[in-house]
């Protein structure tokens, strides 16, 4: 007969060792990898509908969740336990958010197959490719389908650029806003840049939706780096 000590003792091993995993799977996700399963033909035919591909989290620098929401098991959990009307404030207050990165690895460079959250949809994602960095003209990109996000720009926005607020369309003025890419300088009336921005486009080029309908993607909505699809 087994002594309730040493019960105990293995059903407690268990238990750290479950939580162990529980703690691993949500480093792993949240800093290192992750796999994103592509939908549509926009990356075709590099990338087809229902591939699955893994995403190097922090190759190009260590993103913040802006919330616990944002968390693997941690938001499932939060949202089933929290009060719903917390719940809601928090996530209201995240779409204001801009994420931030505290260490940049490698840089991002023309022609990586990025995974990144839309301006427009934070809470969604895509998988583009990179064909623009910080200051790249965007006028031969512009001239395939002119997008009301891009108009005022002769290039790709980098940090410290300035946009007069006159220059602004309507919607671009809502997009700014909302999404703290630019910040607004009273006395000059004008908006600067508070990061670097990059032009992404689909290999699919007339089936996509890219920059040419987002608008340049600020460097800190993005994921990560394509690794390999299975």
């Amino acid at each position: 007969m087994r002594r309730p000590y040493l019960i105990i003792l293995k059903i407690g091993k268990i238990i750290t060792l479950f939580f162990l995993f529980i703690l691993l799977n949500i480093i792993i996700k949240l800093f290192i990898v992750d796999v994103f399963r592509i939908s549509g033909y926009s990356m075709y035919p590099t990338l087809k509908d229902g591939d699955r591909v893994v995403i190097l989290k922090s190759y190009y620098g260590i993103r913040k969740p802006k919330s616990i929401y944002e968390i693997p098991w941690l938001g499932i959990f939060a949202n089933y336990v929290a009060y719903k009307g917390y719940t809601n404030s928090i996530l209201k207050e995240t779409k204001t958010k801009i994420w931030e990165k505290s260490i940049k690895l490698f840089p991002i460079k023309r022609g990586d197959i990025i995974a990144f959250n839309i301006p427009q949809y934070p809470s969604k994602y895509a998988i583009k490719r990179c064909v623009g960095l910080p200051r790249d003209s965007i006028k031969e990109y512009v001239k395939v389908k002119e997008s009301p996000w891009l108009t005022p720009f002769d290039v790709v926005p980098y940090k410290g650029m300035k946009i007069k607020e006159s220059e602004l369309t309507q919607s671009e003025h809502k997009f700014i806003m909302q999404n703290n890419t630019f910040k607004y300088n009273s006395i000059d009336s004008c908006y600067i840049a508070t990061m670097d921005c990059f032009l992404v486009l689909g290999d699919n080029i007339n089936g996509s939706e890219d920059s040419r309908v987002w608008g340049c993607i600020p460097e800190n909505n993005i994921i990560g780096k394509f690794a390999f699809k299975f």
